[in-house]
């Protein structure tokens, strides 16, 4: 009796190897690949790309963040003229903070818009690195002549 299981262990023994020689090969293969996979990938920070969206009234032609400024270009996609455009820098950890923007007396159905906000180590953003934000833009349209805003999310990649 004793002599029966071990020739059964000796069986289960040999089809285990066998199915290790036969799969592992392949086990080995595909962790290898996906190991080489993710050694090659790029880290997901160096995929960022500066993006911002503002809506289809206003859509964002662009961002730029580096060590002086944010440079955001805006399109007037309104289809009327506005006037006394303003813009605030709205992050929820410091307080609004006033951009500039190119042309706030005016712009023009399809005019461009660029707003500038301080980045300076002196100025109140001092951001050092890829970010997200948010601006929001005030304007008044030439038919009607009260506020509207639109808040606009940035994502910059920092630029030095």
């Amino acid at each position: 009796m004793n002599k029966s299981l071990s020739k059964k262990s000796k069986i289960k023994a040999q089809v285990a190897l066998e199915f290790i020689m036969t799969y592992g090969w392949a086990l080995l293969l595909v962790t290898t690949l996906v190991a080489g996979l993710v050694y090659i990938m790029p880290h997901p920070k160096s995929l960022t790309a500066n993006t911002c969206i503002f809506g289809s009234a206003v859509p964002c032609l662009g961002a730029q963040l580096n060590s002086s400024e944010l440079t955001i270009v805006l399109r007037n996609g309104l289809g009327q003229s506005i006037y006394d455009i303003r813009a605030n820098e709205t992050m929820p950890s410091i307080p609004p903070w006033p951009c500039q923007v190119s042309n706030t007396t005016i712009a023009h159905a399809e005019e461009r818009i660029v707003i500038i906000c301080d980045n300076s180590p002196s100025g109140r953003m001092n951001l050092s690195d890829d970010t997200r934000l948010r601006v929001e833009l005030t304007y008044k349209k030439v038919k009607d002549g009260y506020d509207q805003s639109i808040i606009g999310e940035i994502y910059a990649k920092y630029t030095k």
